[in-house]
């Protein structure tokens, strides 16, 4: 998860929007929230994909991410930057998600799934 917070810090458009505001898990009721955020979550534990010879070579991670915002635009732009961002990490996006307007909050909202399979490092042998 730090990986992809890292990341999404180091993209232009992201880090002048978002600044800080990058969160796990949720975005406190006390944060900044006239300006645009992003809330990554795991939607399931990580887990083993295969094996070989009794070793598990790699893991499937996944990850929701929510960009809110109170300009339908400004959201739509960071969304289409996570988007690249977690390409280059290896996630795809997933079917499902949410794009809607939540008059509660006056803040628009895209949610998307995120999915990858990664290899993991070769653990050196004990001889």
């Amino acid at each position: 998860m730090m990986e992809i917070n890292q990341a999404l810090r180091e993209n232009a458009l992201i880090a002048t929007s978002c600044g800080d505001r990058i969160k796990f898990y949720e975005y406190a009721e006390t944060g900044d929230l006239l300006s645009p955020f992003i809330i990554i979550t795991p939607s399931q534990p990580s887990k083993p994909s295969s094996y070989g010879s009794n070793t598990n070579h790699s893991e499937s991670y996944y990850y929701q991410i929510n960009v809110e915002a109170t300009n339908r635009g400004v959201r739509d732009s960071l969304a289409y930057e996570v988007r690249k961002v977690m390409r280059t990490l290896g996630f795809e996006q997933q079917a499902g998600g949410l794009d809607t307007y939540f008059k509660e909050t006056k803040r628009y909202v895209n949610t998307r799934l995120y999915s990858a399979i990664l290899f993991t490092q070769k653990e050196e042998e004990n001889e």
